[in-house]
């Protein structure tokens, strides 16, 4: 016996150039809400000052997302750099990083003999220097 064959679902065209997706960012978004806001300012009436403060809302909404996404950005690079001094440590031992420290306490110390104390400049470079001792001496 001879059965009919199961037909196949119609293929969907690729998309070409006449048929681009538009993709949404939050560039398109922020810029598309801008232009509803600045459209309803003028607008008289109840129902358009509803949908202007709804409109706002949704405006503060993504810029409080922005910001805990810039500080989210700031704290992975604080962290990285952190990290990566870490990594060195470890790579170069307790010892090769005290010998880098202390060439840099010689560096400090032979500017320090350079400075005059009396001289107002001097003294702002020398409190500065003494700073940064302490900190690779690690006594911050």
């Amino acid at each position: 016996m001879n059965w009919p064959r199961p037909s196949k679902p119609p293929r969907r065209p690729l998309p070409t150039s006449r048929m681009k997706t538009r993709r949404s960012t939050a560039a398109v978004i922020k810029k598309a809400l801008k232009a509803l806001i600045d459209d309803l300012k003028d607008t008289p009436g109840a129902s358009a000052r509803r949908e202007l403060d709804e409109l706002k809302k949704l405006d503060g909404a993504i810029k409080k997302i922005e910001k805990k996404i810039k500080e989210a950005r700031a704290t992975l690079k604080e962290k990285s750099t952190e990290l990566e001094l870490k990594l060195e440590l470890k790579r170069l031992g307790a010892e090769g990083f005290t010998d880098e420290n202390r060439e840099l306490i010689r560096q400090v110390d032979k500017q320090m003999a350079e400075l005059d104390a009396g001289n107002k400049s001097d003294k702002k470079k020398i409190t500065a220097l003494q700073k940064d001792r302490g900190r690779l001496a690690g006594t911050h």
